[in-house]
């Protein structure tokens, strides 16, 4: 509903008044709209405040910023601010006020003597406040009885990126630190041990490490990590909380090799959502020791998902059989076993342990594989 005009000449006189009872003059080319400039011009403000303290020099803050000393008078937008006053040697005074279109507001601040404080706010609420890597509390926070001397701050926030300083607290001093902290959504940071390792990220070269992205879309990531000499190693990373991708990796000197038989030219392999190749058979000459996620992918059949243990050294075999998808059966991915744990091995080389000595034929059955399959098998003797 549009003001009436002798209600707001009315407020405007009012105004008019009390700024020149506190020796104020507001000039009408002024505009602050936001926290950082919190003074609006009388022609375009809705609301009148007036703060005063029982100390003289007290300094003023409106939403964490210092506007000035007491007594202060604004012309501000309607809506809630908090306003802060403190003087050293004393308590802060912090007060929310709503702004009323054409009322003027005031504040009066009794500060009473204090020791000093380091009082904390943040763009987000219940950000983690540390003090010398020891967490004090949620900001915001005030925290009292300080000791005197130099220390630093740090505030963390899940999904934003951390932020902190050194600061120096002298008994009875107040300080105010605000804290704006950024989002960490999109950013990736890629380190490797030694640096220079290619990356690559969801199969696409992004460069190498040291390496710092940004934009980088909220989801599921696959990294792999190769630098010649070294071992590849692959990373799962999920960013969709909005928090940031980061991978922190040290490249061994060796690994073992990683074969993958699929059975069908159109099937695709990747290790910890890293694509790794395709085709009938994929071979990724070192992979680094430890567990990882495989997952064998080919149109209309269902995928075939193991983790797998890799050793040091050596090599690891695998077989996929893949089944169409939409079906009761599950594609599977197996162990291919060593030749020497074949059977069609020691039947090739039944006849020459047969003809060695005792001590060739009992090595033979001890590394025979166990059980022996069903049925009869049949070794031409020489």
């Amino acid at each position: 509903m549009p003001c009436h005009p002798a209600r707001t000449a009315r407020f405007r006189r009012l105004a008019a008044g009390v700024a020149l009872a506190c020796g104020l003059v507001v000039s009408p080319g002024v505009r602050a709209a936001d926290p950082a400039a919190p003074e609006a011009a009388a022609e375009q403000a809705t609301s009148l405040l007036t703060v005063t303290a029982n100390v003289d020099g007290a300094r003023v803050w409106i939403d964490a910023v210092e506007v000035g000393m007491v007594p202060l008078t604004r012309y501000l937008p309607v809506g809630t601010r908090q306003v802060r006053v403190a003087a050293n040697g004393y308590d802060p005074f912090v007060r929310r006020v709503d702004l009323v279109k054409d009322v003027a507001t005031r504040v009066e601040a009794r500060l009473t003597p204090g020791r000093g404080t380091v009082e904390f706010v943040c763009n987000v609420p219940g950000a983690r406040v540390f003090i010398d890597d020891r967490e004090v509390g949620p900001a915001p926070i005030r925290l009292k009885d300080l000791t005197p001397g130099n220390h630093t701050w740090r505030i963390e926030a899940h999904a934003h990126e951390p932020a902190w300083e050194p600061f120096t607290f002298t008994p009875g001093e107040n300080l105010l630190i605000p804290v704006t902290l950024g989002s960490s959504a999109g950013l990736f940071f890629v380190r490797s041990v030694p640096a220079g390792a290619s990356v690559a990220l969801d199969g696409k070269e992004v460069g190498t490490t040291p390496l710092d992205l940004t934009g980088i879309p909220q989801g599921p990531h696959g990294v792999r990590l190769s630098l010649e000499g070294h071992a590849e190693v692959f990373r799962a990373v999920d960013t969709s909380d909005g928090s940031r991708g980061e991978v922190d990796a040290t490249l061994p000197p060796d690994g073992a090799a990683l074969v993958v038989r699929t059975g069908r030219s159109d099937a695709s392999v990747a290790v910890n959502g890293c694509p790794v190749g395709s085709g009938r058979r994929v071979r990724v000459p070192e992979v680094e020791r430890g567990l990882v996620q495989l997952v064998v992918e080919a149109p209309g059949q269902a995928p075939a998902e193991r983790q797998v243990k890799v050793p040091a050294s050596g090599a690891v075999r695998l077989r996929a059989s893949l089944v169409p998808a939409g079906g009761s059966a599950r594609s599977q991915v197996e162990d291919v076993p060593p030749l020497v744990r074949r059977w069609g091995f020691w039947a090739a080389a039944g006849g020459v342990a047969a003809a060695g000595a005792a001590g060739g034929v009992a090595l033979a059955v001890a590394l025979a594989p166990e059980p022996p399959p069903g049925g009869d098998v049949t070794v031409t003797l020489p």
